[in-house]
């Protein structure tokens, strides 16, 4: 599936919506898909984006999850341009 930057008509609130084709699936990978919504909905860590609700439309599942707009860690790696992060820097990423 690919990811993709949606705003709630509702509030303008950024969210994430994770686009999985159906149709193309099995039906393993779809309960898959399922045990997925499952897992991401019982989930309630402050390091780890939220699921919000999915929905099914045109032989699409979405899942749309929180936007955590500070970014992953690969844009932070890439914004040091070479430079060496601080320890306490290191620790904090590790232990999350």
């Amino acid at each position: 599936g690919s990811a993709i930057l949606v705003r709630s008509r509702k509030d303008g609130k950024k969210y994430v919506a994770k686009e999985i084709n159906l149709f193309r699936m099995k039906r393993e990978e779809r309960e898959e898909a399922k045990n997925e919504i499952k897992v991401l909905s019982k989930l309630d860590h402050p390091n780890i984006t939220k699921y919000c609700t999915h929905f099914e439309e045109n032989s699409m599942l979405y899942i749309v999850m929180e936007f955590a707009d500070g970014g992953d860690l690969d844009n932070r790696i890439k914004a040091q341009k070479g430079r060496r992060f601080d320890e306490d820097v290191i620790l904090h990423y590790f232990v999350q």
